[in-house]
């Protein structure tokens, strides 16, 4: 028999050190990437133009540059962002402003249901609301708080709408951050360059600047396997909302009621086999969200229409850009649902 070799402590912790320095240095790499590209412009860098606009300041100034009140303004996060107001004028006569933003929760909302009422205090307004299974959210995105038009509507706690320093290398180390500077950096390597303008002036995406739908359909159907693996070995988001975390969304639905709008709120649909998949694990988040929903009708006003299953609309489960974000084509068909389905609200 061989006696066991005991580790040495001061190797060990040699070791040890070694393992946190190198985690560390990675933090800090990841950082110094993220505010020398300066995604979401809170720093000031000005080392690289805004490739991938900050699509809360570019739609506030929009918005604010409308001519006319619009009628319906949507609302919701980049699932939203396909909805075409010219379209919707198409089935409502009605006019229309998408400010749909990336990762949009209830303080976007908020924001811009406010900046449009400042603006057209006297004009009636609809407002077509697109939400997932988390429904609101009260985290304040950096770009809408760097933005100074916002701030005053922005919650208490950050003095002035300013961020702390210690807030903004929190929101540069996560890995949205990380993901947006390389899209700046890749968007910059581009033909098109920096400079690109995505949006129209009705706040609707400019379809050029979106993938071959070829393309876009092969990448969605790798990431749609890549997303059912990983539910498959890792199991799914069982975390259920608290109350605090719907405290903007259940004020933007008192703020819309006390200006005489009822809102259509649309829960956005899933690429099939992601819903099947999320069904088969019992998604509580989608039951959660559901009841609380119900819930809320006590208090409030609005309609709500579920379109998480595209066949309920008719949708291609091949109009998609990613599991979760339907094409225009998909959007189209949801929107005629929509207005056939709202109780003639829209």
């Amino acid at each position: 028999m061989f006696a066991e070799q005991a580790v040495e402590p001061r190797s060990l912790r040699r070791f040890v050190i070694g393992i946190l320095g190198t985690a560390a240095l990675v933090v800090l790499a990841v950082l110094g990437f993220n505010i020398l590209v300066d995604p979401f412009g809170v720093f000031g860098t000005h080392v690289f133009p805004t490739a991938i606009e900050s699509d809360r300041s570019a739609k506030i100034t929009l918005l604010l540059n409308q001519k006319t009140s619009p009628d319906i303004l949507v609302l919701g996060s980049s699932r939203s962002r396909p909805a075409q107001p010219s379209y919707l004028k198409t089935l409502t006569g009605h006019t229309g402003f998408n400010a749909g933003v990336t990762s949009g929760d209830a303080v976007d909302e908020w924001v811009f249901a406010h900046l449009l009422f400042a603006r057209y205090p006297n004009t009636p307004h609809h407002a077509l609301l697109f939400i997932n299974t988390g429904v609101g959210g009260n985290d304040v995105n950096p770009q809408m708080a760097a933005d100074p038009r916002a701030r005053p509507y922005l919650a208490p706690g950050l003095p002035g709408g300013e961020w702390s320093l210690l807030h903004k290398l929190s929101a540069y180390l996560s890995v949205d951050a990380a993901k947006d500077s390389y899209r700046v950096i890749r968007a910059c390597m581009s033909k098109q360059g920096c400079n690109i303008k995505w949006f129209h002036p009705d706040g609707s995406l400019i379809l050029s600047r979106l993938r071959s739908s070829g393309t876009r359909t092969n990448r969605m159907l790798d990431l749609l396997k890549q997303k059912i693996a990983d539910l498959s070995s890792h199991g799914i988001n069982r975390n259920i909302p608290s109350e605090h975390d719907q405290l903007y969304f259940e004020k933007l639905l008192g703020y819309l009621n006390g200006h005489g709008v009822t809102p259509v709120i649309v829960m956005n649909p899933l690429q099939p086999q992601l819903f099947a998949e999320l069904q088969r694990q019992h998604d509580p988040r989608r039951v959660w969200a559901l009841n609380y929903l119900h819930q809320l009708h006590a208090r409030y006003r609005f309609d709500f229409i579920d379109l998480t299953d595209i066949r309920t609309f008719g949708g291609s489960p091949l109009e998609f850009s990613d599991p979760t974000h339907v094409s225009t084509a998909n959007m189209r068909l949801m929107l005629a649902y929509i207005v056939k389905h709202d109780n003639g609200i829209l």
